[in-house]
């Protein structure tokens, strides 16, 4: 076996046995007939029926946000040389300061620690960007140039990232980035999340005054958008308490995320700003998982699909068909590399709390990973009257780079505007163009006005017990 296979097979064993030992509940999957497929892109907004994007707003777009062709962070062979990246990140640019980053810790509740890279741009919004599975955060990268007048955080799940200074022999980690002990498939990293957005707001404040942020924004991609998805619904179940329409169908409320509610609740009350603020405003997912067991269920049948999420290639492979092999593979799973986790998380558990933050879903309608009816199946699930999903023409999680100007302009339209206006906006390109006119004129009067334009991006002493320098 060559080595491009070998590691494909020491990469399925991560997550074959999660489902090994555990009974998985049958989804009850349901179709949506307000989502048309007919189109290279349309737009599907809350239940009303879809409608074709005009090809003039990707025109509009591609014109509006053309210097994103010029970004190094959009060039996919950069953004894969993840220690290139770090090192770049960090490093001093005269011309482009705002893309100078520092390094950080966040800690978790269960005292685990937390790679973050801060893009501190002075800005009162916060955009929290959270990658797949085994992806490392800099792969995230694109989104730093994407949202260029915002301060952003690129986080890392318990598990995942590499430190250059520290030398690793398990060959898991070498190889991938994780340590597969420290995972916990969604069941313990909203931790991971509170702690990133309550230690960025708590030291915004710190350093400005007193002054927090106005908004914090979550993007998840894949793993991310289902781990964000999940901790919105606990947070807002926490908050606000059962909807009425649950408590009339159901008012026990005996499901997975009703058993983590106390536990949850002491934590947060360690979270001071999550409790006043809430988590995120708004929350951008693209290419979320509907469950754990069916991601698993996809993996075991085809291995590649964790290097390759967008084809896949090894669904007929005669080595990794057979039953044997995957069998053996559970067993090395379990018993060599410690990976004992078999968790049921499934996002319909969670989702019928969650009506209070606006989403919109970037979906790829020929998604290898996610099947169109496990989407519609999550969507219909959320009863948040402000949601909306473009779907796309582009493989797994390949909207950013695929159509990386359109993703930009329905980002800012979304973030920007009220949601009944983003809608209105997307079916009008006139809008767009008279809406970014005045964008650009505003912002010239601004630059203008301001008779500063020296900003100091040097490393700051922070002494949160939140969020720490990386160096620290």
């Amino acid at each position: 076996m060559h080595l491009k296979s070998f590691a494909l097979l020491l990469c399925g064993v991560i997550t074959t046995s999660l489902a090994a030992e555990s009974a998985v509940r049958p989804t009850a999957f349901t179709h949506n007939k307000n989502f048309v497929y007919d189109y290279k892109t349309a737009v599907v907004n809350g239940s009303q029926q879809g409608f074709r994007l005009d090809d003039r707003v990707d025109q509009v777009a591609k014109i509006i946000n053309r210097d994103l062709d010029q970004s190094m962070f959009f060039n996919t062979e950069f953004v894969k040389d993840v220690k290139k990246v770090r090192k770049y990140h960090v490093s001093t640019k005269k011309s482009c300061k705002e893309n100078i980053a520092t390094l950080h810790w966040a800690s978790t509740a269960d005292q685990v620690r937390l790679g973050c890279t801060y893009f501190n741009r002075n800005s009162d919004t916060l955009v929290v960007v959270a990658g797949g599975f085994t992806n490392e955060r800099e792969m995230m990268t694109p989104f730093v140039d994407m949202f260029p007048h915002y301060d952003v955080v690129l986080m890392d799940w318990r598990g995942h990232g590499f430190n250059p200074e520290e030398f690793v022999i398990d060959p898991i980690q070498r190889i991938f980035a994780i340590a597969p002990r420290d995972i916990t498939f969604g069941e313990k990293e909203h931790l991971d999340v509170f702690a990133v957005v309550e230690g960025f707001r708590a030291r915004k404040k710190l350093h400005n005054n007193g002054a927090g942020y106005a908004h914090v924004y979550g993007l998840g991609v894949c793993y991310g958008a289902f781990v964000f998805a999940k901790t919105a619904a606990l947070t807002e179940r926490v908050r606000f308490g059962l909807p009425d329409a649950l408590k009339s169908h159901n008012p026990k409320m005996i499901n997975a995320a009703e058993r983590e509610l106390s536990h949850l609740d002491h934590q947060l009350k360690n979270y001071k700003e999550i409790r006043e603020h809430g988590l995120f405003d708004k929350i951008i997912l693209d290419g979320c998982w509907l469950s754990l067991p069916l991601f698993v269920e996809k993996i075991q049948n085809d291995f590649a699909t964790l290097v390759n999420p967008q084809t896949g290639g090894f669904s007929k492979h005669w080595f990794f068909s057979r039953s044997g092999v995957k069998k053996a593979i559970d067993f090395i799973a379990a018993r060599v590399i410690g990976i004992q986790h078999h968790s049921d998380i499934n996002l319909l558990d969670y989702v019928s709390t969650l009506t209070k933050t606006p989403l919109l879903f970037f979906f790829g309608k020929n998604d290898y990973m996610i099947r169109r009816y496990e989407f519609e199946t999550l969507y219909n699930a959320i009863p948040a009257p402000d949601k909306a999903v473009i779907v796309t023409s582009n493989h797994h999680v390949r909207n950013h780079f695929k159509q990386k100007e359109l993703y930009k302009l329905a980002a800012d339209l979304f973030l920007h505007l009220p949601h009944d206006q983003f809608i209105e906006y997307l079916q009008s390109p006139e809008k767009i163009v008279e809406y970014n006119t005045q964008h650009f004129l505003n912002a010239c009067a601004t630059a203008l006005q301001d008779k500063s334009d020296i900003l100091d991006y040097g490393e700051e002493p922070v002494v949160l017990p939140l969020v720490l320098p990386e160096s620290d």
